[in-house]
């Protein structure tokens, strides 16, 4: 795949020059068109991952064995991968695994290009997946009573499986005689923490400690637009359906200023059926009520679409065939429901921070419910402020209408 490459230098990121409100878009001396870039977030994720999990195995004394991987159109979990040359008491591992994961987060955090990108900013530790297991070949060694032999971290749960002083054997993965420990990530943080061995720190922005290949974030943001765009897969209805949707998409964005992420393969929820959903983000500026006839406008528009688009019904059709008599698929009727469709918009400023108080910092509208929230201002946690069924926001964006025309 070639990338075009435009790297913009910059004391901090986005950073420069004053800041101006205009026409209810965020404007700085960046000018508009280059914050509206698109990014290859996975390209950097991935390479943030791989010099993170580096310094790391220098840090540690581990041998790292990560690699790339494709994270999708929002970036939910980075995988890391370690061997390591001894057994470590689970103290010791717990306190590992921990730093590890709290580093990876925090060197992602710090990136602010790939922010939007995210399934959840600021990006949780717990989302990190970890795998270390010893190198040792001679299985005597492996044989420590309460030394883990594989450590992990998924989907927020720490897991030791420990060797048994029972057991006759010491396979190092999944052994029936081994004893599996977990506890919760947020339980293990909290252990690290009281022992004053929490290490939250991020190493990319450490020159002493970083490898020689990284560059200073804060220095340099980059920007890599795929081309190229994404190769579609699946039944030929989805290809149809997904191609549709991703140009429907970039049409949007470009008439309302804004971000189009890749809709193909993106859900608002972890676990959620939303084959419909279109994804942006944006620098707008508007308070609630601004933000609820904006959301009208575009998902109203938007579902209206997908009642006459023929590539939508026939995928509908295809779905409906699909799910036929299954019990653990979401219900699917002859035409497109409102529940399946769905629209994400989060605002940001120049800084690529989450836009603050009194502006709605995203717009999320899932299974029929229309969602408002704010950014806590400490944090950028997103807060939910207000909640309304999709019909009651078209209602009011048509009686400000039917009012502003009055007026």
């Amino acid at each position: 795949m070639k990338y075009v490459i435009i790297s913009l230098f910059v004391g901090i990121a986005f950073l420069s020059g004053q800041i101006f409100a205009k026409d209810e878009v965020v404007q700085s001396s960046t000018s508009s068109s280059q914050l509206l870039q698109p990014v290859d977030h996975n390209a950097v994720a991935n390479w943030i991952k791989i010099r993170t999990a580096k310094d790391l195995a220098l840090r540690y004394h581990l041998a790292s064995l990560t690699d790339e991987e494709y994270n999708n159109a929002a970036i939910r979990n980075l995988y890391l991968k370690f061997q390591n040359d001894q057994l470590i008491p689970i103290e010791q591992a717990r306190s590992l695994i921990v730093n590890c994961a709290e580093t990876v987060a925090a060197n992602i955090n710090a990136n602010r290009a790939i922010r939007p990108y995210l399934k959840e900013y600021p990006f949780s530790a717990a989302r990190v997946q970890v795998l270390m297991y010893p190198s040792l070949e001679d299985e005597e060694k492996l044989k420590k009573p309460g030394y883990p032999i594989v450590l992990t971290l998924y989907q927020g749960v720490v897991n030791y499986c420990v060797f048994s002083p029972d057991s006759n054997s010491s396979k190092r993965a999944a052994d029936k005689n081994c004893k599996n420990i977990t506890e919760s990530y947020e339980k293990a943080r909290e252990i690290v923490s009281k022992e004053g061995k929490l290490e939250t720190s991020s190493l990319l922005q450490k020159g002493k400690e970083q490898s020689t290949d990284t560059p200073e974030q804060n220095e340099l943001i980059t920007y890599i637009i795929p081309e190229p765009p994404h190769d579609y897969i699946g039944s030929l209805e989805t290809k149809i359906m997904h191609k549709w949707l991703d140009a429907y998409s970039f049409k949007v964005a470009e008439q309302e200023k804004l971000v189009s992420h890749e809709t193909a393969i993106l859900s608002i929820e972890d676990n959620c059926f939303c084959p419909y959903l279109l994804s942006f983000h944006g620098f707008h500026k508007f308070n609630l009520e601004q933000a609820r006839v904006f959301a009208a406008n575009i998902f109203g528009t938007f579902f209206d679409k997908l009642k006459t688009n023929t590539g939508v019904k026939a995928y509908n059709d295809f779905l409906v065939e699909s799910f036929s008599g299954r019990k653990d698929v979401p219900t699917v009727g002859p035409e497109v429901m409102i529940s399946q469709a769905g629209l994400q918009v989060t605002f940001w400023d120049e800084n690529m921070d989450r836009i603050q108080k009194p502006c709605v910092a995203q717009i999320l509208i899932h299974d029929g419910i229309c969602s408002y929230y704010e950014a806590d201002p400490q944090t950028q946690k997103l807060q939910l402020i207000f909640k309304e069924p999709v019909k009651k926001v078209m209602a009011f964006r048509d009686s400000q209408a039917n009012q502003k025309a009055k007026n």
